[in-house]
């Protein structure tokens, strides 16, 4: 009688996938076991949900997927969920310590796996220990988190989701999670490469993030070159007191070691602080080669416009390399002359420059599209899409960005400038924006699909050697003829009022 694993091969043999060299086969379970772009925002139980049916496949399926699924670990720490994920009580070793221990049967049962399998630890090169400290208790969280922190020796990747706040009913000092684990990786894992703070709940003020201990523990990095942050706050409590301690009052009683820091990399996402602590935080890094600057998400204002995050990326002018700057709601309307003031001429190193439109303008630039024009260009990217609810219409590509455009690219011809690509990131709704009863892009017969004007345009700068590109087209011709039949409506609706 077979067993049920020579029926699985068997039955996988007559597909022919077995019969393919480990090589090609390793691709195919690679692709099948691969990790989403968007883990962050991903649970431990969603993320092993589908990968966790291709080991049992067969021996081999077993031996290929093993390194891809333990490539990458979400450490959840603390969080509260359904009681079928709590572990029964049995006479397991230890087990009775954690029945009922919110969110703690896959984490207990990944530590005792990778307990009895040290070879397993090797494999892990991105860590995410996703905490939430509001649920937090003394149940063996800070153990088991300690225990990871220590044994993950091949880590390139150390990302942190929460666990900067106060533990509650606890003594320890605030951050004191997530700073613990941190220092234990400190010393455990040398090629670290990638370090990422995500505050969702609490926020990561300043004040934390340079805060004596953590600096000294991030420097001490030694191959650390991407630092990220997301969800930095205005204020905060102090590792130093209890006291709330504002902006300027902390930095005159700490000595923050700006131009120390041995990453080239910072990236910001969902950026709440104050448009003083960005010059700060741009000064840590030594030499930085690369930033991205993603804004904020949900609603609120900004005083961050593109002129002011420009002048923080000055000091950096001549190893920068890349530069990707998003939209931030501004209370003013960043359509006005929002190009004075800002020039990418002198950023030698430039290679690669991604802007908002709605940071950027279209219409009121007064022909300064030449000033982005950094002397080593050779991808500008323009994105019309926002962290924030503002709402993309279709009409938001039309005759003022068409021009914006090919002024960019003459410019480019003009000065010799080693552009190739002019990227476009347009993904609106099926639906026209009507200001004021007028409808742009459309008149009383016709309707200008927005990608017909980019391919027009790709076909007239072809000569100046730069391909035009976008991305696949969100509406087709047919919604977009029908919105603009809807606009018509609703534009002569609106000027008989």
């Amino acid at each position: 009688m077979q067993s049920v694993e020579e029926d699985s091969v068997s039955s996988v043999s007559r597909g022919h996938i077995l019969l393919l060299p480990d090589e090609l086969l390793a691709d195919i379970i690679s692709t099948a076991t691969a990790w989403p772009d968007d883990i962050d925002g991903l649970k431990f139980h969603t993320l092993y949900a589908n990968r966790w049916a291709v080991p049992p496949v067969c021996r081999r399926f077993h031996r290929l997927a093993m390194p891809n699924l333990y490539s990458q670990l979400v450490l959840t720490l603390g969080h509260r969920i359904n009681h079928v994920d709590r572990i029964e009580l049995d006479h397991t070793a230890g087990a009775e310590r954690y029945h009922n221990l919110p969110g703690g049967k896959r984490v207990w049962l990944l530590h005792r796996t990778m307990e009895e399998n040290p070879s397993l630890r090797g494999l892990c090169k991105d860590v995410i220990f996703d905490l939430d400290i509001a649920h937090w208790d003394d149940h063996g969280f800070l153990d088991w988190g300690s225990d990871f922190a220590t044994w993950f020796a091949n880590t390139k990747s150390l990302r942190f989701h929460d666990g900067f706040g106060r533990e509650p009913g606890s003594a320890a000092q605030p951050g004191s999670a997530a700073l613990t684990f941190l220092r234990l990786a400190s010393a455990n894992m040398p090629h670290l490469k990638r370090l990422a703070f995500t505050a969702r709940t609490l926020g990561l003020d300043a004040i934390t993030l340079f805060s004596p201990d953590l600096q000294r523990l991030i420097l001490g990095f030694a191959e650390l070159r991407e630092l990220h942050l997301a969800g930095l706050t205005k204020h905060g409590v102090a590792f130093s007191g209890e006291q709330v301690i504002t902006g300027n009052t902390y930095y005159q009683q700490h000595t923050i070691q700006w131009g120390k820091g041995r990453f080239t990399e910072i990236s910001t996402r969902n950026y709440y602080n104050d448009p003083e602590i960005l010059p700060l935080l741009l000064s840590w890094p030594a030499r930085l080669e690369k930033f991205t600057y993603l804004g904020r998400c949900g609603t609120g204002w900004s005083d961050l416009n593109l002129r002011r995050v420009w002048s923080c990326l000055v000091p950096h002018l001549l190893s920068l390399q890349s530069i990707r700057i998003t939209h931030n709601m501004t209370r003013f309307s960043p359509m006005a002359d929002s190009l004075t003031g800002v020039d990418f001429t002198f950023f030698e190193s430039l290679t690669f420059l991604s802007l908002s439109y709605w940071a950027t303008g279209s219409s009121n630039t007064g022909g300064k599209e030449s000033s982005l024009l950094a002397p080593r260009l050779e991808v500008f990217e323009w994105t019309f899409q926002t962290q924030s609810q503002r709402q993309l219409f279709l009409n938001r590509f039309h005759q003022a960005e068409e021009d914006f455009l090919r002024r960019l690219a003459v410019a480019a011809g003009e000065k010799k400038i080693p552009l190739r690509e002019i990227a476009v990131v347009f993904s609106p709704v099926p639906a026209m924006e009507i200001n004021e009863g007028v409808c742009h892009g459309i008149t009383e017969t016709t309707v200008e699909y927005p990608w017909d004007r980019m391919d027009r345009l790709a076909d007239e700068i072809r000569c100046l050697g730069i391909e035009l590109t976008y991305n696949t087209p969100s509406v087709s011709r047919e919604d977009c003829e029908a919105a603009g039949v809807e606009a018509r409506k609703d534009a002569r609706f609106g000027r008989s009022l």
